[in-house]
């Protein structure tokens, strides 16, 4: 899944995300863009839920509320040793850098607030302080994947 990088409209910030004119083509087809938790959100600096936040703000000022969503590429980050986990990422970012398919920014998937089996809620919580209706997290947070499947899978 991919994103925008807020206040770029034309060109991406990596080969990953996607510009405001992709986002709108997405949404004028009936699509889904799903904002994944990702280190380069915020290139060079902690990032957690307020980084992707932001991601789903401006998606949703591209798209409208009903074709943006979460797109984590990373699962739950359930991590019981952070540093091993580390060595494991900077050693498949190397692996990738050496392949050339690696992304500008690229380095730990784990966001600071964003680990484990409650990063979901985290998200959720995170965007009710922001003043989202419960009706809107509730498409942000899976309905408008559901209906997204739905349309091209079928019922």
């Amino acid at each position: 899944m991919r994103h925008a990088h807020p206040g770029r409209s034309s060109r991406p910030i990596t080969p990953r995300n996607s510009s405001d004119e992709e986002l709108r083509l997405v949404a004028e087809k009936g699509g889904y863009v799903g904002v994944y938790f990702a280190s380069f959100i915020n290139p060079g600096h902690p990032w957690g839920s307020e980084d992707v936040a932001n991601h789903i703000d401006h998606a949703i000022k591209i798209c409208g509320e009903d074709h943006v969503g979460i797109g984590s590429d990373h699962g739950v980050n359930d991590v019981g040793d952070i540093d091993t986990a580390q060595a494991y990422v900077a050693k498949l970012v190397a692996e990738r850098r050496a392949r050339g398919i690696s992304v500008s920014g690229e380095g730990t998937p784990f966001g600071t607030d964003l680990l484990g089996p409650n990063q979901f809620r985290v998200m959720a919580d995170t965007l009710s302080k922001r003043g989202y209706s419960p009706r809107l997290m509730e498409k942000i947070m899976g309905q408008n994947f559901l209906r997204y499947a739905k349309d091209v899978w079928g019922a």
